[in-house]
């Protein structure tokens, strides 16, 4: 199977084609036959060889959809290689992190990768160039793994949720819709109640800050936007 890449959409569009022909089990492996290579190439130069391992991971990406969740030959390969990125370019680790939120529900059935790739997750949540795609990783990963992000994972959940005054608005919307995700998990109890408190304090906290103070109307709109659930 070859891929001409003249532009991503066309790559994709492209791709999912040969999928459908040849099957994602065998999309996979081919493309992981140039990924394991670039990744090796890229361990050995990272600011320089980056490019083609993002491709290969754009790949991936793209089709997710139609990869079944009980696929482990060449996923686990994959997300192994996603936390060893680090602190990478830019480029690469938004295209990695995406694919953390489009195989959320993989991750659901394979939660031994969950810690990992959370971690790598709320790593590029400090970063200016991937917050976005991490924010949205994060809930996605929160809404498809969501018992298993509450019985292991809430404490660090709610760390992250106390950090995203910074965020851009929409950036805050996501985390405060993955930190719904899990919560809502909760048994009716004591529990529950004290993870609703935690997470409804700041916002109402904020929005008290603004009642009949002279903040203009859109700035109104825009924080309680924000804090929508």
């Amino acid at each position: 199977m070859v891929v001409v890449v003249v532009g991503s959409h066309y790559a994709q569009d492209a791709l999912l084609d040969a999928t459908h022909v040849v099957g994602p089990r065998n999309t996979l492996a081919l493309i992981w036959e140039t990924a394991g290579r670039d990744s090796q190439q890229y361990a050995s130069d990272p600011k320089k060889n980056w490019h083609a391992l993002e491709a290969d991971l754009y790949c991936v990406r793209s089709i997710a959809r139609m990869v079944e969740r009980d696929e482990t030959d060449i996923l686990p390969k994959v997300m192994a290689i996603l936390p060893q990125i680090g602190s990478g370019p830019g480029g690469l680790r938004y295209t990695a992190t995406l694919i953390v939120a489009r195989y959320a529900d993989w991750l659901n059935h394979h939660p031994q990768y969950i810690e990992s790739l959370m971690k790598f997750v709320v790593n590029g949540l400090k970063e200016k160039e991937v917050v976005s795609s991490a924010a949205l990783a994060f809930k996605h990963v929160c809404d498809g793994c969501a018992v298993h992000v509450a019985k292991a994972y809430l404490e660090p959940c709610f760390s992250v949720y106390g950090g995203t005054k910074p965020f851009a608005l929409q950036d805050q919307k996501e985390v405060i819709e993955g930190m719904c995700c899990v919560i809502c998990t909760l048994p009716a109890g004591e529990k529950l109640t004290g993870a609703l408190h935690r997470l409804l304090t700041p916002i109402v906290s904020e929005l008290n800050s603004i009642v009949g103070t002279n903040v203009d109307s859109q700035t109104v709109k825009e924080r309680t936007y924000s804090y929508y659930l």
